[in-house]
């Protein structure tokens, strides 16, 4: 069942329930704050960091490593020489591998979620299973990323970008580049709460007359959201910052009466696409009545971007 179906809460836009998988099988059951993870029965549970240094060494121990492995190196190490250390993001994984030739750029349509580790750090083992659970979640409203700090190709980008100490977790968005700072390490829940309470909102729409004022010389179609909560959620941002080149998003929150009258709104959430008209200062050219999806919803965007009647009155359905 969609979040539409049932009752078109968009409070509920965020990842859907996963199942299966390293870390219980639930799913996040909000996105943005107040993330709750629930497995099939019921309960709730929190991602946790990882394994800590006393499960480490016993595990070495087991299987004739022994504890005088440990230490030296940067960060704390894992023993062995560097050619020989696990890598702890393998290609084809959820955490995908980044250097300076694949490092998101400006343009990227994407906001990301950046690891700056090595190998032989303790600290980066531990929040392995945090990364790559926050990377699960992220349901196509960010990518995670990660940047081997300990190769030589890349030790110079992590200088650049000033990730130091090892390990370091920035949020990318349009380039701007901001660490986590927060003492605790991090859960698979507070990096997704990082990342996504740090994509841009979009335009807020509460008078009739605001609409014509959404339109540019570059942007002549706007892709508006009535909907009767205060907050939006990261669905609709991140969804605006991806096609942010082809179109306006704006958003018209607490169930507007103009604006609920304007557009005849029957139901919350309305989603219609807006072009401009120099009469009327706009022309609506669809409403939506698809699933309120990240992949359903920037499809339907797409079609409009590219349709070749915008005079037309059409209705989208998935």
């Amino acid at each position: 069942m969609t979040a539409k179906e049932r009752g078109g809460n968009p409070e509920e836009w965020g990842p859907p329930p996963a199942s299966g998988g390293a870390g219980g099988g639930g799913g996040f059951a909000r996105s943005g704050e107040g993330f709750q993870s629930t497995n099939s029965g019921g309960s709730s549970f929190q991602f946790g960091s990882g394994f800590d240094q006393q499960d480490l060494e016993s595990l070495l121990k087991r299987f004739g490593g022994g504890a005088g492995g440990m230490g030296g190196g940067m960060g704390g190490g894992m023993g062995g020489s560097p050619s020989h250390r696990r890598e702890l993001y393998p290609s084809g994984g959820d955490v995908v591998q980044l250097n300076r030739k694949t490092f998101p750029s400006a343009t990227s349509p994407h906001p990301w979620l950046v690891a700056f580790y090595t190998n032989d750090s303790k600290d980066a083992a531990r929040d392995k299973q945090a990364l790559e659970g926050a990377a699960r979640y992220a349901k196509g409203l960010f990518k995670v990323g990660a940047v081997n700090c300990g190769n030589q190709g890349s030790q110079a980008l992590c200088a650049d970008r000033k990730a130091s100490p090892i390990p370091k977790y920035a949020a990318l968005v349009d380039d701007h580049l901001e660490f986590w700072d927060k003492p605790e390490r991090p859960t698979a829940m507070s990096l997704h709460a990082f990342v996504t309470s740090r994509i841009p909102e979009t335009t807020p729409v509460n008078r009739k007359a605001s609409i014509a004022k959404l339109f540019g010389k570059k942007r002549g179609i706007a892709i508006l959201l009535l909907t009767d909560k205060y907050e939006t959620t990261p669905l609709w941002r991140s969804l605006a910052f991806s096609l942010r080149s082809l179109m306006t998003f704006a958003e018209s929150r607490a169930a507007s009466v103009e604006i609920g009258r304007e557009f005849k709104v029957k139901k919350y959430p309305m989603i219609v696409a807006l072009e401009a008209d120099e009469k009327d200062g706009y022309r609506l050219l669809e409403t939506y009545d698809g699933e309120l999806s990240l992949s359903a919803l920037s499809k339907w965007c797409r079609s409009v971007a590219a349709t070749t009647k915008p005079n037309s009155r059409r209705r989208w359905f998935s």
